[in-house]
C-alpha cells in the first residue's frame, strides 16, 4: 500500500472517530472540503503544508503519522 493511500485511510479513521465532517475540517484547516474528500478517497496528491494542517486538526503528530504509515 502506498504512503498516500495509507495516510488517506488513517485520516478517514481519525476524522470519523472524532466525529468531524469534511466541512468541519475545512473550517479548521482552511482546506476546501472537496479537496479533503478527494485526499481521503486517495484520489489526489497532498501538499506537505496541507498534510501538516490535517494532522493538526486531527491532533496527530505529522512525524509520528509518517512513521506509522511507513511500517
Amino acid at each position: 500500500m502506498n504512503l498516500l493511500k495509507q495516510f488517506a485511510k488513517r485520516m478517514r479513521q481519525e476524522r470519523r472517530a472524532q466525529g468531524k465532517t469534511w466541512y468541519g475540517m475545512a473550517a479548521e484547516t482552511g482546506i476546501h472540503a472537496t479537496t479533503l474528500a478527494t485526499v481521503e478517497k486517495d484520489a489526489r496528491d497532498l501538499r506537505l503544508s496541507n498534510y501538516v494542517k490535517i494532522c493538526e486538526a486531527l491532533n496527530l503528530n505529522p512525524g509520528d503519522t509518517l512513521n506509522e504509515v511507513n511500517k
